[in-house]
């Protein structure tokens, strides 16, 4: 009895232990540090990393010299034969059993500076990894930072709607009151009921686009969607960064700019290669052969031998069809797109550094007048309250009051969130984005 209602009660406890957790507060850098430490980009970025170093080793391994080992055994079921004719019958050539064992050994010296080559190209490829990885976490900084500020926005939406919710309802409530005592109309009572009617969805909405753009967030943190989370802090104003020759800054710290950069050099290593062909490969090697033959796996010394021998190789390139001057045009070819594509870029990068900041200034002077305008909105909707009061107004100019205000507050909301996601890209275009 006591064991059935154990598992009565467990059954009962399973959906709370399930369904029943913590839950997650989160900074805008603490956002950024779990978006870095769990997106699935930065490990694959990690991943390319690992692989460029692999690719360094690969390329140190053509410095050794290749050794290879080989061991045969034959049996000749029927051993060959060769006919004379001085012979009566054929005449069997080797014996029964056959064994060889040997070593190889062979060493590139010089190909025209190919191995050295090699080794710089992987060098830069492990570069331009990690050059990856920090434009990586810089996309992931700036999508994070903003989808937080879109979590901040929504979460103030919600809050400033429901707020003008709970003022209609009061105000109803109120010309309730004032209809008992014969001040307000009909006409009035309907008016502010029809607000009120109005505004709910407009509440359920924006709670809706809170826990939209939060889990739009917990996919960036690589979170599940069923972890409740409580986002920290305030869509308040701050100053961007002040510097001196932005755009040169922008060119020098961008790292798309780094990672074209090193790609040319890649580039510039591949047409070294292709030149390469042009020149002889010399290589020196070297065989160490032990081999026997005999009826009886007996192997006396007088059925073995030893075969050693060493030497230098050259090879020399004579005429392959123009292969190699078509193969090194094509390299030249490519840089020039390279470069082509540096070029643009860097014009692009002027172009963001110049645009982020005219948004900037645009949302900064948005953020100033859109704060004159709540005072004045709030204001109006005071002595609108007082002039209904007074039976000098009606319920429609408070309500168009209410609504001025609301419409300021969420512009006002939309500046601040407007010129933080300005700031965002123009730390981005710069390259200062942390």
């Amino acid at each position: 009895m006591k064991f059935k209602r154990f598992l009565f009660l467990s059954i009962l406890m399973v959906p709370f232990a399930i369904f029943s957790q913590d839950t997650l507060y989160l900074s805008l850098q603490s956002a950024i540090d779990l978006a870095l430490k769990n997106n699935p980009r930065i490990h694959l970025a990690k991943d390319e990393i690992r692989l460029a170093k692999q690719q360094v080793r690969e390329a140190y391994a053509s410095l050794y010299p290749q050794i290879e080992a080989a061991i045969n055994y034959t049996r000749n079921i029927q051993s060959p034969v060769f006919f004379s004719d001085i012979a009566p019958k054929p005449i069997k050539i080797g014996r029964n059993n056959q064994y060889s064992i040997g070593v190889s050994v062979r060493q590139a010296i010089w190909l025209g500076g190919k191995l050295f080559t090699a080794q710089d190209i992987a060098k830069l490829a492990v570069e331009g990894a990690r050059e990856n990885l920090q434009l990586s976490k810089e996309n992931i900084v700036a999508e994070v930072t903003k989808t937080f500020y879109s979590v901040l926005l929504m979460k103030e939406i919600a809050r400033v709607t429901e707020e003008t919710l709970e003022s209609a309802r009061a105000n109803y409530q109120n010309i309730l009151q004032l209809k008992r005592e014969g001040v307000a109309s009909e006409f009035d009572s309907i008016t502010a009921r029809v607000r009120v009617a109005n505004l709910e969805p407009e509440v359920i909405k924006a709670r809706s686009n809170v826990q939209t753009v939060s889990n739009a967030l917990k996919f960036l943190l690589d979170i599940p969607l069923s972890q409740p989370v409580k986002v920290i802090g305030n869509l308040e104003f701050s100053p961007p960064p002040s510097l001196e020759n932005e755009l040169e800054f922008a060119l020098a710290n961008r790292r798309e700019l780094s990672a074209l950069k090193i790609q040319r050099e890649i580039l510039k290593k591949l047409k070294k290669i292709e030149k390469a062909n042009y020149f002889p490969s010399i290589f020196a090697f070297g065989n160490y052969q032990n081999q026997g033959s005999s009826e009886d796996f007996d192997f006396n010394e007088r059925e073995r031998a030893t075969i050693v021998n060493a030497g230098v190789g050259i090879s020399i390139p004579l005429f392959n069809g123009f292969q190699t001057a078509a193969r090194v045009q094509q390299a030249q070819i490519r840089i020039d797109e390279m470069n082509r594509q540096i070029a643009l870029l860097s014009q692009q990068i002027k172009l963001e550094v110049e645009n982020s900041r005219l948004k900037l200034e645009e949302a900064r002077k948005r953020i100033e007048a859109q704060t004159q305008s709540v005072q004045q909105a709030e204001k109006a909707l005071e002595i609108a309250k007082v002039r209904f009061r007074s039976g000098l107004s009606t319920q429609v100019e408070l309500t168009n009051a209410e609504t001025v205000l609301e419409q300021t507050k969420l512009a006002q909301l939309s500046a601040i969130y407007d010129y933080l996601i300005a700031k965002t890209d123009y730390e981005k275009a710069l390259g200062i984005l942390q």
